[in-house]
């Protein structure tokens, strides 16, 4: 169980940087920024895991995980 917490952590810290990296790309992404931080925090996981940004590379797939470290690391940005 240790060695798949590890390793789900690991995975976690390698993608939630490249998520707010897809994130800070998009269209008008300052102002999707500011959208985002008048969010609800419940509700911006949400808009990371609908705008595909904490999706698993090569797959279909959503990393609650990613998806979660992505909206704290994006509330923190100014």
């Amino acid at each position: 169980r240790m060695a798949a917490d590890r390793a789900e952590s690991a995975i976690t810290s390698v993608l939630a940087p490249i998520c707010v990296e897809k994130f800070q790309h998009q269209t008008d992404a300052a102002a999707k920024l500011i959208e985002f931080k008048k969010a609800a925090s419940w509700d911006q996981r949400t808009l990371i895991e609908k705008g595909g940004w904490a999706t698993t590379p090569g797959t279909e797939k959503i990393n609650s995980a990613v998806a979660s470290a992505c909206a704290e690391k994006l509330g923190r940005l100014s």
